[in-house]
Formats: structure tokens, sequence, C-alpha cells
């Protein structure tokens, strides 16, 4: 039991942290995604 409690007290804390470098590496991920699209079509680049 002594443990399971170490081990969730050590990766409770790291769970938000992870969340959150996720969703960052994913909206960068879709925003650059988003500026290739139109790449080759100067009129829509913008």
């Amino acid at each position: 039991m002594a443990l399971v409690g170490g081990v969730l007290a050590v990766l409770v804390p790291l769970l938000p942290l992870a969340l959150v470098a996720f969703l960052l590496y994913f909206f960068f991920r879709i925003r650059r995604r988003r500026g290739k699209k139109f790449g080759g079509l100067r009129i829509l680049g913008d």
C-alpha cells in the first residue's frame, strides 16, 4: 500500500504537466499544418 501511495504521489503532480505539454504540442502541430495547407497558392496564403 505504501508503494502504491508513493508512486501515486509522484505521478499525480506530473499528470497535469504532461497534459499541458501534450495540448501545446497538438496546438502547434495543427497551427503549422494549417500554414502549409495553401503553400503552393500565393493568392490563398493570406
